[in-house]
């Protein structure tokens, strides 16, 4: 439901995170990886600037999928995605940045920050952006079949599903839009 949800978050004025916790191997980076493949507009990857991050979500009203999160490369770093995760589940939420002009002068700009977002990591998560998420532990199986199969990317079913979530949205966005006034 939460990754139905990604193509209609912009009515909401909150969308809850998702956080995957776990041990290693208990598939974590399989969950986002199928978060991928039918979310709206996902971007997965373990190693994203900051700036990349609210350039992305600004554009192109991503969801974002981090996997790893434990390894931000440096603490202030992690001081940076922290502040972003911690104001971008609620509409209205903007970081502001300093860009440079075509004539070499710096002007500060906004930048949206709001979008749905799923996180990854074997350490947990601070109790203040915990409140934002709603959180999942996996564990790990038994089953060798299904430990050893990865979603087929390449498969036209999730091109299939995405195209049903998008008509989805254009059939119903007015409805849903009512109900969250």
């Amino acid at each position: 439901l939460w990754s139905i949800g990604t193509y209609f978050f912009h009515l909401f004025n909150a969308y809850p995170y998702v956080y995957i916790g776990g041990l290693k191997r208990s598939g974590k980076t399989k969950v986002l990886t199928v978060a991928s493949l039918i979310c709206f507009n996902a971007i997965f990857s373990n190693n994203m600037s900051t700036p990349s991050i609210f350039r992305l979500i600004q554009s192109g009203r991503c969801t974002l999928l981090m996997d790893e999160t434990e390894k931000l490369s440096s603490k202030e770093r992690g001081m940076e995605i922290r502040n972003l995760l911690l104001s971008g589940y609620k509409k209205g939420a903007k970081v502001y940045r300093t860009e440079k002009t075509s004539k070499e002068r710096l002007i500060p700009e906004a930048f949206e920050v709001y979008s749905p977002k799923m996180i990854a990591n074997i350490s947990g998560i601070e109790d203040v952006l915990e409140d934002r998420c709603i959180t999942i532990i996996m564990k790990r199986g038994k089953n060798k079949k299904v430990l050893n199969s990865e979603p087929q990317v390449n498969d036209p079913l999730w091109q299939e599903i995405r195209d049903k979530l998008y008509l989805l949205y254009l059939s119903f966005f007015r409805e849903v839009g009512e109900l969250t006034e």
